[in-house]
């Protein structure tokens, strides 16, 4: 493990601000995590990985002594903490924000079957950068296909306070 005198603080910035945030921010930080509602928003004032291109959504900045470099770990992170491989596995992603956009990516890299995305607005949802199914928001979620044993539901907490979802067997 690395050892770092670092410190970790919160700091609310909005998308107005930001402009004179990165004008001063490499003289006090070497890294950012990033937060909504702006992970879309930073992206004019830095570089971005491959990823982060594709998805148009950061979570981390670093700075390497010359420009802030872009990178997205919600994906990996998502992929981390699920308690089984998702190999072939039907995957319900609710939400279409910028995590789901990395964590849809994640799962498809991993091999999961069939990724159906819910989200209050269908037309962002369509807007993710991989292969997903857009359930329509008045539907039930149908997974009696039998040719797939696992399933798993990733959402945003304020999901599960304003929707519920019914399961056919």
């Amino acid at each position: 493990a690395v050892i770092k005198n670092a410190v970790y603080i919160k700091i609310r910035i909005t998308p107005q601000e930001l402009h004179s945030f990165f004008t001063y921010a490499n003289t006090f930080f070497k890294g950012l995590s990033v937060t909504m509602p702006l992970k879309e928003s930073v992206l004019p004032f830095v570089e971005s990985d491959d990823l982060v291109k594709k998805i148009g959504a950061s979570n981390t900045l670093s700075f390497n002594g010359a420009s802030w470099q872009a990178t997205n770990t919600d994906g990996a992170g998502a992929i981390a903490a699920l308690p089984q491989d998702v190999t072939q596995s039907i995957v319900l992603l609710l939400g279409a924000g910028g995590s789901a956009k990395a964590i849809a990516c994640a799962l498809k890299a991993s091999g999961v079957k069939t990724l159906y995305c819910f989200n209050r607005t269908p037309e962002k949802a369509a807007k993710i950068p991989v292969k997903i199914i857009v359930i329509p928001t008045e539907t039930n979620f149908d997974t009696s296909d039998g040719h797939c044993s696992k399933s798993f539901i990733l959402a945003p907490p304020h999901f599960a306070k304003n929707f519920c979802i019914k399961f056919k067997k």
